[in-house]
């Protein structure tokens, strides 16, 4: 995309209230007509004529570079400047843009020559509302979008602000075309250079801020990664100190168990020596059961110390 130095508004008040060309009528004044004036002001500064619209004004009007009050009369801007010249091209309100005319724009643009664009100020009705815009880029994705420097508050936006209603598209509102021809000045820093497309906000950036968003997101990308790797290994950790703690009580376990089953084998060798105690004396229940009893606590203090009392 092609880079201006300057970006100036036909508003600007500095010159806004500046009669355009030889009108005498107040209203004639360059915020209200200026717009193409402000287009060939800003396409010198690009190609090292510097000049700001109410010097060109003047300058144009020395060499007899309007007609009809304020009616620019093309070819004059080579009076003025041998920086360029101007190739006016004819489209009619009523064709649209053909095919042959709209590679003829990009391949301008594409060697760097900015192209002035006649287009209907207000889509909303079939009238040509004059206004002239100063293109200097175009999204190759879309024919619509063609990035443009607007007179009208000087800023750049796309085409696309202006296209709707009676113009839906390029090749309907763009009624004219003005190749601005001259020696491509060097390129300037990438790093400023402006987007030739709109964010998703409809809004254009330059190439920094487009990296220095990428890099923001590279790094929350890591972040993100960080943690995500973090909490795996944290996870891990986690993981293997439970399987070693199930371990160890499956240990407990399995030593209570075996604790259990010994304590069958005491308690079923007790109930046979008590059938035998019983079988060999003809004791009555009373002193089977006191017996018991007394048999039962020489076993538990036996289990309370470490082994059993036989």
């Amino acid at each position: 995309m092609i880079k201006l130095p300057k970006i100036q508004s036909q508003r600007d008040s500095r010159w806004g209230a500046i009669l355009l060309g030889d009108n005498t009528e107040a209203k004639y004044n360059i915020a209200n007509y200026g717009c193409l004036l402000d287009c060939f002001s800003m396409a010198c500064c690009y190609y090292g004529c510097e000049t700001t619209p109410d010097e060109l004004n003047d300058r144009l009007k020395d060499v007899g570079g309007f007609a009809n009050g304020g009616d620019y009369i093309w070819g004059a801007i080579q009076e003025v400047t041998d920086k360029l010249k101007d190739v006016l091209i004819r489209v009619g309100d009523y064709y649209p843009v053909s095919n042959l005319q709209l590679e003829q724009i990009k391949e301008a643009l594409d060697r760097g020559m900015p192209v002035i664009l006649h287009i209907d100020y207000d889509p909303k009705d079939a009238d040509d509302d004059m206004h002239w815009v100063l293109a200097v880029g175009y999204n190759p994705n879309d024919e619509n979008d063609f990035t443009i420097a607007d007179p009208l508050d000087g800023q750049l936006k796309s085409l696309k602000k202006y296209l709707g209603w009676f113009r839906p598209s390029m090749r309907a509102t763009v009624i004219d075309y003005v190749i601005l021809v001259g020696e491509t000045p060097h390129s300037t820093n990438l790093k400023e250079m402006d987007i030739d497309f709109d964010d998703s906000e409809g809004n254009r950036h330059t190439v920094g801020f487009y990296v220095y968003e990428w890099f923001n997101e590279k790094r929350r990308a890591i972040k993100a990664e960080t943690k995500v790797t973090e909490g795996a290994r944290v996870y891990e950790s986690y993981k293997e100190t439970t399987e070693q703690a199930m371990i160890e009580q499956n240990h407990v376990i399995d030593d209570l168990l075996k604790e259990i089953g010994s304590l069958h084998d005491h308690v079923e060798e007790l109930d046979d020596r008590i059938g035998i105690l019983i079988k060999e004396k003809d004791y009555h229940i009373d002193t089977a059961i006191k017996l018991l009893t007394e048999a039962f606590r020489k076993w538990l203090i036996g289990i309370l110390k470490g082994g059993v009392d036989k």
